[in-house]
């Protein structure tokens, strides 16, 4: 909808009373003028016109110092609009023709007629609106075109820079940026703000918006680049610089922490190597991308990071044991040991001194996967467990809040907080209405068949009496704790009897007997066959079990 603007009119006569008179007529009206100025001659009307710019003009055509024609002239030299009627005691022909030809909008003879008056006011008035109404909706044109351009000219370059055979985008961005057709080089920067920053509010996204708007004007008013966000995810901003890249860069370093103070975000760009352009966009992208992830995740970033060429790309390390020793410690939940195990898989995976950003991020995703894979095991080993069917994933943003330096710390208490959601899983009324933690002592055993056992320190782990442990496991398992232990033993020896390259004696130890004999014996025991001959038996007979 269109705004009504406020209407002035400003009276021009070196006559007082004939001011005075067009004021009296004009009260007896009902026109929407909002306020009436006066002038007692041309110049000083020029002095009131380029103070208050009124829309409408009534003057007198014969004055001592300028004539109303002289005044008119002048009107036609402004860059805004007023409609103009001349009063007059001479009905001249000369006069009414340079009132026509200078836009006037009537010309009427003193004594004023209040009906004429009336009338040609309304008519300059209608005749403001309209144009007034034309002038808006031109602007308003003017303004979608300009912003479908930019939209237009954003959609080209993001799809030249990230989608391949891309040669059919480049005439296209020419027509709309006819200046890149000399253009040779560029810079591409990139940055994510979805992955870094912890504020979620409506008014972030106004505030990524206002951002690219206020880098974009910098270097569009220097004619050197562009700044948008992507088209298809308004969290990523992004870069292109075609124009003096190195100047450019040092002016980035500058400008980007005063807007981001401005609109309290967090700008740091990951900025190419120079590369060849339309040919190189796409390596200048993906150099951009890296060098964003590449930066310190722990530390407080520059606002331009560049992309080295001789980077070393970490991986994240596997340690499954590490991980089954927190997972053990979950079933036990004992906090002690869930600490030690946690900072222990931490300061294996984590390396010394700065960590990149692409490392945490794959970090998380490989937890995110393991705490799933850790309640599929759950829910497995304990059919009535209920766990939370929407669980909140961990996430870096939400994990930093803010603060990088305390990176680690924040990790280790946020998989803490998860392996304790878990843990009351199993022990709460619903999953185990007996509260029996018999089970779970099992389960440990179950995960840590390998390691050195005793009924004291097992006891210990899950706060129990030893003698009550012993008699509730019998009780359930219908076998004692060590009898248990020792089958679950010999048949894991079992698997690793069935590959000819694993030696007795280390199978002796993978499976947690610190003697071959012994565990010789118990084989023996426990299947009627040396491991020996259980391994002849299996290897000639692959369908075999091994069982007498």
């Amino acid at each position: 909808m269109i705004r009504r603007r406020t209407v002035k009119l400003l009276i021009v006569d070196d006559e007082y009373h004939v001011i005075r008179a067009i004021k009296f007529l004009l009260s007896a009206t009902s026109l929407e003028i909002d306020q009436i100025l006066e002038a007692s001659s041309a110049r000083e009307a020029m002095d009131i016109i380029g103070r208050e710019h009124p829309e409408l003009l009534i003057t007198d055509i014969a004055m001592n110092d300028l004539t109303g024609i002289d005044l008119m002239e002048y009107l036609n030299g402004l860059d805004y609009t007023v409609k103009t009627i001349v009063i007059s005691g001479y009905n001249n022909f000369d006069y009414i023709r340079e009132t026509l030809r200078n836009g006037g909008i009537d010309y009427l003879l003193k004594p004023i007629d209040s009906a004429q008056l009336n009338a040609a006011l309304e008519k300059a008035i209608r005749r403001y609106r309209e144009e007034e109404n034309r002038k808006q909706e031109q602007q308003k044109n003017r303004e979608i075109i300009s912003s479908m351009s930019a939209l237009c000219k954003e959609t080209l370059l993001y799809r030249m820079m990230t989608q391949a055979h891309c040669g059919k985008y480049f005439e296209e961005l020419y027509h709309i940026v006819p200046r890149l057709t000399f253009c040779t080089s560029c810079i591409v920067g990139y940055l994510n703000l979805s992955d870094c920053c912890p504020d979620c509010t409506e008014s972030r996204q106004e505030r990524i918006t206002q951002a690219a708007l206020m880098l974009g004007g910098e270097l569009e008013s220097t004619s050197t680049g562009f700044c948008f966000l992507n088209p298809y995810r308004e969290d990523e901003m992004l870069l292109f610089l075609y124009q003096d890249c190195t100047g450019s860069r040092r002016r980035l370093e500058s400008l980007l922490p005063l807007i981001g103070r401005k609109t309290s975000l967090d700008l740091t760009f990951g900025l190419s190597l120079l590369n060849r352009f339309p040919d190189g966009i796409q390596t200048a992208y993906n150099q951009a991308v890296t060098a964003f992830y590449d930066q310190d995740a722990s530390g407080s970033a520059k606002p331009v990071l560049s992309y080295n060429p001789r980077r070393v790309s970490l991986k994240l390390p596997a340690n499954p044991e590490k991980e089954r020793l927190i997972f053990s410690a979950l079933i036990t939940g004992n906090e002690a040991l869930i600490d030690r195990a946690l900072n222990q898989w931490l300061q294996a995976v984590f390396p010394e001194g700065s960590c990149p950003l692409y490392y945490i991020f794959a970090f998380i995703d490989y937890y995110n996967q393991l705490s799933e894979d850790w309640k599929k095991q759950l829910q497995t080993h304990y059919p009535n467990l209920h766990l939370d069917s929407s669980p909140v994933r961990l996430q870096y943003a939400r994990l930093i809040g803010g603060e990088r330096d305390s990176l680690l710390p924040a990790l280790s208490a946020r998989i803490k907080k998860d392996i304790f959601s878990m843990y009351r899983a199993l022990t709460s009324q619903n999953s185990n209405p007996d509260n029996d933690v018999i089970y779970q002592i099992a389960h440990y055993i179950d995960l840590n068949y390998n390691k050195p056992f005793s009924q004291n320190g097992c006891a210990q782990l899950f706060f129990i009496n030893k003698d009550y442990m012993c008699r509730k496991f019998k009780s359930v398992f219908q076998v004692n704790m060590i009898a248990y232990l020792t089958s679950l033993r010999i048949g894991h020896a079992k698997e690793f009897l069935a590959n000819p390259d694993i030696r007795i004696k280390d199978i002796a130890s993978l499976v947690g007997f610190e003697d071959e004999k012994y565990f010789s014996r118990q084989f023996r025991k426990t299947t009627g066959m040396t491991p020996n001959e259980y391994r002849r038996r299996v290897l000639t007979s692959p369908d075999a079990d091994g069982s007498v």
